[in-house]
């Protein structure tokens, strides 16, 4: 896999997460008023927190709720039908925590909470992929670890602070 292919891959993903972050982030915001009062709302963030709370599945790990807020009910990798069969299991200890996908179907993820650094989950999947061409790059500024798997389908993994993600697109 050449280079020039993965790049807008990567910019594919980056867009989708760069989406994604824009739209939870405008769920939060400044909800105080002109004169430094919360205008009566209260933390909004803190509101929505609760309401997922009061929905969430009594199943969800618990080390997930925090990492990943959003998840209400327990993850199934099943979800994510872009993961080849063969593909390896997480070669750090971690939790899967939550998938999702575009509406489309072209991006799959799947998010988990891990107690191993960034490092050690990129290099750990650098291994792990050794079958396949990895790029490992931080043109970004964020590091991750992409490969072509065959078939049209390639893996982005990118780790966060005790998580990281996997993502499966299609060409």
């Amino acid at each position: 896999m050449s280079t020039l292919r993965t790049r807008p891959h990567r910019a594919a993903l980056a867009a989708t997460a760069a989406a994604l972050l824009l739209a939870l982030t405008a769920c939060g915001g400044d909800d105080g008023g002109a004169d430094g009062t919360d205008g009566g709302s209260g933390d909004a963030a803190a509101d929505a927190a609760a309401d997922l709370d009061d929905v969430r599945s009594g199943d969800v790990p618990e080390e997930c709720v925090e990492a990943f807020p959003l998840a209400i009910e327990p993850a199934d990798l099943a979800d994510v039908s872009l993961r080849p069969s063969d593909f390896p299991e997480p070669p750090v200890d971690a939790t899967l925590c939550s998938t999702s996908s575009t509406l489309d179907d072209s991006i799959m993820t799947a998010d988990y909470v891990t107690g191993a650094g960034e490092a050690e989950v990129l290099d750990g999947y650098e291994a792990a992929l050794a079958d396949y061409e990895v790029l490992r790059d931080d043109s970004s500024g964020i590091d991750t670890v992409t490969a072509d798997l065959g078939e049209g389908v390639f893996v982005q993994v990118t780790p966060g602070d005790g998580t990281f993600s996997v993502a499966f697109g299609t060409e």
